[in-house]
């Protein structure tokens, strides 16, 4: 897998928001939902299906409530286990 490793010249808000609208577009490719950054914010939960070896689960998306431009969590649980 190719890596990178340097510096980025970015503010913590910049990189903040460039996660958030990242995350806001994986929900909208998997569920079809269109958040908006404020209602990411304030947590939010999906479910989606994941391939593990040869079978699809269920597995749950959970966004905690997020620390403006300092901490976004996001906990994967997939059949009971918590990533």
């Amino acid at each position: 897998m190719p890596s990178y490793k340097g510096t980025m010249n970015i503010t913590a808000h910049e990189c903040y928001q460039a996660l958030m609208e990242q995350s806001r577009a994986e929900i909208k490719q998997k569920t079809g939902r269109e958040l908006t950054v404020e209602e990411l914010e304030k947590g939010y939960k999906y479910k989606v299906k994941k391939k593990v070896r040869k079978e699809v689960k269920d597995a749950t998306v959970s966004f905690s409530p997020a620390n403006r431009d300092r901490r976004i969590a996001v906990h994967y649980s997939l059949d009971g286990l918590n990533y």
